[in-house]
């Protein structure tokens, strides 16, 4: 097959430790090599999304942390197959409640299925009430009995989908142009990014390092959460690119504002490898410089190059180099794009990342 694309959705209110994952695995031999490779890139165990890719993109792992219900109440996806393991409802009643099998119904596509270890009867019946089609069938092992489900084609149209074929233009070859470019590539879409200078990354992104840190906010915006988020993904990829100079990222308790706004963090409770408080001696060892001043560990931080990083997020598309933009119209045949070297190219969709 040209093109397979597995997305493996789990929500995760305690996530387990490296230590407990390793021992639960090494009870299974054979495992032992994906496992491995499996334990090395699982990301921190601060509250929000965290994404994984191996095989090359192929298979994408979405880890979400934090309440179940909550998290479903919001999301949007189409899945094709859940596996509900959340222990029997008479110990685990809360995910088992009436409005998130709702929500499970909700983010089922169209003849998707559904399979679990309980056969609870209030389990059976709201499953039914949420569109599946429920069958109770003899368990596995020791389990007398299980739940299997159908959900109901309500729709006998096909699902659309993305077209490989789709033509997408990226106008803009520094950092956010890449970072749209390796997304549409990991979708098996290979765009054309277009950069007017004759090396990507030439501008901005060309500085000589980067810094990513976190900008959290003492009462836990949406800003805040996503920030968060989106550090475990940048420094993840960062050190798969081997963009990372340094691991670790310290925030100085300097100047003044800045000294005051992160006193009120050390009187707020956050996860250690998100925030770590430290004082002066500390920041001194951690730094290899003696300082006066205290401040704030990011663990997950991390001081890169950009063009580095850059050059690694733009791998697979078709670059066009030297090439300066100037006209862009829509005409019938799709967004035509002409440059000042005489060529022109015609996309279906076109993305600005020209800064």
């Amino acid at each position: 097959q040209k093109y397979l694309q597995v997305d493996y959705i789990s929500f995760e209110s305690r996530p387990l430790t490296l230590d407990i994952l390793k021992k639960s695995h090494s009870a299974f031999p054979e495992i032992e090599l994906l496992s491995s490779e499996f334990v090395a890139q699982l990301p921190p165990r601060w509250p929000g999304l965290h994404r994984r890719d191996f095989l090359g993109g192929n298979i994408r792992l979405h880890l979400i942390y934090g309440d179940a219900e909550k998290h479903l109440r919001s999301a949007e996806f189409s899945a094709d197959a859940w596996f509900l393991d959340g222990f029997a409802p008479s110990k685990n009643p809360q995910l088992w409640t009436e409005s998130l099998l709702l929500d499970v119904g909700r983010l089922t596509c169209d003849g998707g299925t559904f399979a679990s270890f309980t056969a609870a009867q209030s389990v059976r019946k709201r499953l039914s009430n949420a569109g599946f089609q429920v069958e109770k069938r003899e368990g596995f092992g020791k389990k007398k009995h299980m739940t299997i489900g159908v959900k109901l084609i309500l729709n006998k149209l096909a699902r659309p989908k993305i077209s490989n074929d789709i033509k997408i233009g990226i106008i803009g070859g520094g950092i956010a142009g890449a970072a749209v470019s390796s997304g549409l590539i990991l979708r098996g879409v290979v765009p054309k990014i277009i950069e007017a200078n004759n090396k990507l990354a030439s501008s901005a992104s060309g500085n000589r390092l980067g810094i990513q840190a976190p900008r959290l906010s003492l009462d836990h915006s949406k800003l805040s959460y996503l920030s968060s988020n989106c550090l475990s993904r940048a420094a993840w990829v960062s050190d798969q690119a081997g963009s990372s100079f340094q691991r670790g990222v310290i925030s100085l308790d300097w100047p003044e504002r800045e000294a005051v706004r992160q006193a009120k963090f050390r009187q707020q409770t956050w996860p250690e490898e998100l925030l770590k408080p430290l004082n002066a001696d500390e920041v001194s060892v951690a730094a290899g410089v003696n300082m006066n001043l205290g401040g704030l560990m990011h663990e997950w931080g991390r001081v890169i190059d950009p063009k580095l990083l850059t050059e690694h997020l733009a791998t697979g598309a078709d670059v066009e180099l030297g090439c300066e933009v100037n006209k862009i119209s829509e005409k019938d045949n799709g967004i035509n794009v002409s440059t000042s070297d005489g060529k022109s190219f015609v996309f279906d969709r076109l993305v600005l990342a020209g800064g």
